[in-house]
């Protein structure tokens, strides 16, 4: 009885060892994908607003208020599930490159996820009147050396925050004209 119980002994060991590599290696290769992308784990991107939206459960707030020097559609939607979720929507402007960030927390008025929300240092503040609305606009400085109007609220029961390439009045406008997305 003893020789039989070592015996299962070893190969409940054998087993576990098995199970524990194979979950290693798995963890090691789901890493993979996104450091090949340059994102963080937990990441997803998908085409569309209404892809990120059905995934979230959530409509996401976009501007009303929409310059012209900038592209519709974003050029990438991506979100987390968090904690906290958070969706980030990237605007392209018209001449290129990347002119508009638009992040928020989904459903409530959580901080924003820091693996998608890009660190920045705030220069200066500033207050922005628009439409009879005031804001406060942060001057940034990303990682990348460039500069950037930014601003952070809580709007509609969640958190949103708004980063643009562009004059800090056309961002205030934005910020103060959010709504579902259509």
């Amino acid at each position: 009885m003893v020789r039989i119980l070592r015996e299962l002994g070893r190969i409940i060991g054998a087993l576990a060892v098995v199970a524990g590599a194979a979950a290693g290696i798995l963890a090691a290769l789901d890493t993979v994908p996104g450091a090949l992308a340059g994102e963080p784990r937990g990441v997803v991107k998908v085409a569309r607003v209404e892809d990120a939206e059905r995934h979230l459960g959530a409509r996401l707030l976009v501007p009303a208020f929409f310059p012209d020097s900038l592209r519709w559609p974003p050029a990438a939607v991506s979100y987390v599930f968090g904690p906290p979720a958070t969706a980030l929507l990237s605007f392209d402007a018209r001449a290129g490159g990347t002119a508009l960030l638009l992040a928020q927390s989904v459903p409530a008025a959580t901080p924003l996820s820091e693996e998608l929300w890009p660190p920045a240092n705030v220069m200066s503040t500033t207050s922005t009147t628009v439409d009879g609305g005031r804001l406060a606009v942060d001057r940034v400085l990303d990682a990348d050396g460039r500069f950037w109007s930014q601003t952070s609220f809580v709007a509609r029961g969640r958190r949103v925050a708004l980063r643009s390439a562009g004059p800090a009045a056309e961002l205030a406008r934005m910020a103060l004209s959010l709504e579902h997305a259509p």
